[in-house]
């Protein structure tokens, strides 16, 4: 499992990171019989490409008003 932390960038197929992830599946498959990575999580503040819309992959949002309605961080 890799998990990576500032991840708005990859939605970038063809960035260095994505280019790695796939080495290290594929060398996994090699290794192994039952396959490569198991999960891939990916942690970011900013999950949205640069027109505006979510990353398609988004499991979940959680909007930086609604901590602040909720109490969970100080406002800005």
């Amino acid at each position: 499992m890799v998990v990576n932390d500032e991840a708005h960038h990859t939605h970038d197929e063809e960035s260095e990171w994505n280019r790695g992830i796939r080495r290290l599946n594929d060398e996994l498959q090699r290794r192994r019989p039952a396959g490569g990575l198991a999960a891939q999580l990916d942690f970011t503040a900013t999950p949205r490409y640069s027109k505006g819309a979510l990353f398609t992959w988004t499991v979940y949002d959680y909007p930086l008003k609604q901590a602040i309605i909720d109490g969970i961080v100080k406002r800005p």
